[in-house]
């Protein structure tokens, strides 16, 4: 069944970029995808590529641990997957609580993911993750 192939695409891709494992994201995402984060905050308003992802998955984490995450929902209908997500982590540098919400939706075909608009505390991200200038 194409739903449950495309939830298991998008488990897939959430739980790679969690691990930071670029090889295992790659693999999922069509060449032409393009990677959206809604929100007001202007460091955020960007489309990433797949080879702009990968490269920032490449990057020295700035987590003292790996980021914990925890998949809440994954919904599908069509081409189009729904899935609901929550991390938590520590930041080596400050000891700042790392603990935001995701919604992420996909929209998959033939196996590949085309398009990500991803949902979160994008000012919780500002505040306290330091994050790369990219």
């Amino acid at each position: 069944m194409a739903t449950e192939r495309n939830k298991a695409v998008a488990r897939e891709f959430i739980e790679a970029t969690f691990a930071r494992d670029s090889d295992r994201v790659a693999a999922v995402l069509a060449d032409g995808m393009t990677y959206t984060i809604g929100g007001l905050h202007p460091r955020f308003r960007r489309v990433w590529t797949r080879p702009d992802w990968c490269r920032y998955l490449d990057l020295p984490t700035p987590f003292e641990k790996p980021l914990e995450l925890s998949i809440h929902s994954i919904i599908a209908e069509g081409d189009s997957v729904a899935l609901e997500a929550e991390s938590h982590g520590v930041i080596a540098a400050s000891g700042a609580v790392y603990n935001n919400h995701y919604h992420f939706h996909f929209e998959i075909r033939d196996g590949l993911i085309r398009r990500i608009r991803e949902y979160m505390d994008t000012h919780h991200v500002n505040d306290v993750l330091p994050l790369p200038d990219m």
